[in-house]
């Protein structure tokens, strides 16, 4: 790889890197959650946050699939619903390893 191509590719990873931290901005220096255009109440936050939490509760603490849960109505099918990701290797694994919270 000659000089300046190499010299082209910092400039994209540095600029890449830049907007990446100005979009990121809230998360990374100031600790906030990025969510919705409508700040909270959206169902993504409101709903599926809740429900992952539960099933990260119940995989971690009890060593086991979260098969229905008592705190939604008069009950509701918590491994069944997609948006709670438990068979989704990614969220499976820090279901296992994390704090509910983080999961």
């Amino acid at each position: 790889m000659n000089k300046s191509l190499f010299k082209e590719y910092c400039i994209v990873v540095a600029g890449f890197l830049l907007l990446l931290s100005i979009v990121f901005y809230p998360a990374f220096w100031q600790g906030c959650m990025i969510y919705g255009e409508d700040e909270g109440g959206s169902d993504s936050f409101d709903l599926n946050v809740p429900r992952r939490y539960l099933a990260a509760e119940s995989i971690r603490n009890y060593g086991e699939l979260p098969f229905w849960t008592s705190y939604f109505g008069s009950g509701f099918p918590l491994l069944e619903e997609g948006e709670t990701a438990v068979f989704y290797p990614l969220s499976l694994v820090p279901y296992c390893f994390l704090q509910a919270l983080f999961a």
